[in-house]
């Protein structure tokens, strides 16, 4: 019975897997360098915006046809209450902090 591990002999020799960024509306390398700078451009001019919402938004934009984001825009379909109530926090009445 052989008990020995085959180990790589150093630290470099291990090759360690990368990021690699998601791209599931298949973006050229030009489409996904306008996408970034749009991203910052609405990122600076919306900062109270979250970054993902602006992520969305933009493809959405992009990848709907014309007519169907102007209904969304002229109907108010994404202007609706949430189903479910949120509560907003409440009231501290005492505190004691040690």
């Amino acid at each position: 019975m052989d008990t020995t591990l085959d180990l790589p002999s150093s630290s470099t020799d291990i090759e360690i897997p990368r990021h690699v960024e998601s791209n599931p509306f298949n973006y050229t390398e030009k489409q996904k360098a306008i996408r970034r700078k749009a991203i910052k451009d609405m990122g600076r001019d919306y900062p109270n915006l979250p970054h993902l919402w602006i992520e969305w938004l933009y493809d959405v934009i992009q990848n709907k046809p014309v007519s169907e984001v102007e209904e969304i825009m002229e109907k108010n379909l994404w202007d609706k209450p949430p189903e479910k109530s949120h509560d907003m926090g409440g009231v501290v009445k005492a505190m004691t902090i040690e």
